[in-house]
C-alpha cells in the first residue's frame, strides 16, 4: 500500500546481542512477580538463580560456572520467561517512539474498530520495524532516534541492541530515489545513527 501511494520507508531489522543468556535475573524476577502467586514465583525464579553450567574440556576434566544473568536457551520455560520480561520493553519503546517521530503506521481492527500500531513486528528478540522518511538523511536520523529509544528501554534488562546485525532495506520515491538508496546504503549505519543528534 505504502508503495502505491509514493511513501518512501526504510524497513529495519533489529537483533539483540545474547538475548536469552544476558536479561538480568532482577528482570526475569520482576516479570515472574507479576504473572504468578508467591509459590509459583519462587520455582521460577529458582530455575535460573540456581542454575549451573557444566563445561567439559578435551583433558578430561569439567568446569562448573552459575551464570549470573540469563536461562537456559534449552529450558522450555525461559522463552515463556524472556518475553515477559521483553515484550513490556518493547512496548514501552513503541510508545515512546511514537510519540517521539510522531509517525507510525496503524490499521483499523475490524472486529473490535480500534486502531491497532502495525509499524512493528517481533519475534522472539528479533524485531521489524518500518520507519517512514522521504530523504536518507531523514530516515537515518528517525532510525538513529528509534535506536537510542530501544536501547533506553532494553537497557533496564540488561539487553543491548546487536548493531552489527541490524539491516535496512530502502524504498524512496521521487525525485532522487536512486541518490537517497545509494547514500543510505553507502553509509556506515552505525557512525551515521551515533552522529545524529
Amino acid at each position: 500500500q505504502m508503495c502505491i501511494r509514493d511513501s518512501s520507508f526504510v524497513v529495519t531489522m533489529r537483533d539483540v546481542t545474547n538475548a536469552f543468556p544476558s536479561v538480568s535475573f532482577e528482570a526475569l524476577d520482576e516479570s515472574i512477580d507479576r504473572a504468578n502467586g508467591k509459590w509459583e514465583a519462587q520455582l521460577l525464579k529458582a530455575r535460573h538463580h540456581q542454575m549451573h553450567v557444566r563445561i567439559k574440556t578435551g583433558h578430561g576434566t569439567e568446569l562448573t560456572i552459575a551464570p549470573g544473568s540469563g536461562g537456559a536457551q534449552g529450558d522450555g520455560v525461559m522463552p515463556v520467561q524472556f518475553r515477559r520480561t521483553y515484550e513490556p520493553k518493547l512496548q514501552k519503546w513503541i510508545e515512546a517512539k511514537e510519540s517521539d517521530t510522531a509517525a507510525n503506521i496503524v490499521a483499523r481492527d475490524p472486529v473490535t474498530g480500534r486502531d491497532v500500531g502495525v509499524s512493528e513486528t517481533v519475534y522472539a528478540d528479533d524485531v521489524k520495524e518500518i520507519n517512514m522518511g522521504a530523504t536518507a538523511k531523514e530516515a537515518i536520523e528517525v532510525i538513529a532516534r528509534s535506536s537510542r529509544l530501544m536501547d533506553q528501554q532494553i537497557a533496564g534488562a540488561g539487553l543491548t541492541q546487536n548493531v552489527a546485525k541490524a539491516e535496512h532495506v530502502a524504498t524512496f520515491f521521487g525525485p532522487g530515489q536512486e541518490k537517497n538508496t545509494c547514500l543510505l546504503y553507502t553509509s556506515d549505519a552505525a557512525d551515521e545513527e551515533d552522529s545524529v543528534d
